[in-house]
């Protein structure tokens, strides 16, 4: 069976990855391409960073953007889930929660922690509100600071897929500039990427248990071995 992978080179690798151990055969057709703010925007969040309460990153991208060689600042950091940990963990910062089913739920373990506190959350451009109108109403003061963008791009059309795995909303937009998601297993890597896809019209098969590459990989096998006759 040929999966599609659709996210950005680093965790598109990840996916191909795990589809490879468990005996599926992996596309990589990039659905998305990501540009980081100017340099100097950046620096000013990294000097931010040093003077907050908390961290709250919702993306591996983020921290690789902000900290590509390291020198995260000791201050606690709140992760949507284990890969976005390891990639604080790898710049040095100090992980504090990791989530483990989305923003929500990691939301909701850190709301009685930040009342009057100060929060940095650096995030791509036109990402939905929701981190900073729950951390808001928790009582802490919010900086969002966009650290990149993320463009929707069509895939190549070729070659035939029989499943599809998105680990963002762009890669849903990039894909269907191109293709249809008619006849094809869809794999969601957590419930904003799913919602994307919801938004379209087409149903979502699989969703992650937890957001990372691997469990993406692992909600689709259970389901496909589902749907194997006996």
């Amino acid at each position: 069976m040929k999966v599609a992978v659709t996210a950005t080179a680093d965790t598109a690798e990840r996916i191909r990855r795990a589809l490879d151990v468990r005996g599926l055969e992996g596309v990589v057709l990039p659905c998305v391409v990501t540009r980081p703010r100017d340099e100097g925007a950046l620096r000013r969040v990294r000097g931010l960073a040093a003077t907050v309460d908390w961290i709250v990153v919702t993306s591996a991208r983020a921290v690789r953007t902000l900290w590509p060689d390291g020198g995260m600042p000791p201050v606690p950091v709140a992760a949507v889930g284990p890969a976005t940990a390891e990639a604080v963990a790898a710049a040095g910062g100090r992980v504090a929660l990791v989530g483990t089913e989305g923003a929500a739920s990691l939301l909701r373990r850190l709301e009685p922690e930040v009342g009057e506190a100060t929060v940095l959350y650096p995030r791509p451009e036109r990402t939905a509100a929701d981190v900073e109108t729950t951390l808001r109403a928790a009582g802490a003061e919010v900086i969002a600071a966009t650290v990149y963008t993320t463009l929707p791009v069509p895939p190549p059309t070729e070659p035939v897929v029989d499943a599809v795995t998105f680990a963002s909303p762009s890669a849903v937009l990039g894909w269907r500039r191109s293709r249809t998601l008619e006849g094809l297993v869809v794999a969601a890597l957590g419930s904003t990427t799913a919602a994307a896809v919801k938004a379209l019209g087409h149903p979502v098969d699989v969703v992650a248990e937890t957001p990372s590459p691997e469990r993406l990989v692992d909600s689709l096998v259970r389901h496909l071995e589902g749907r194997s006759p006996t």
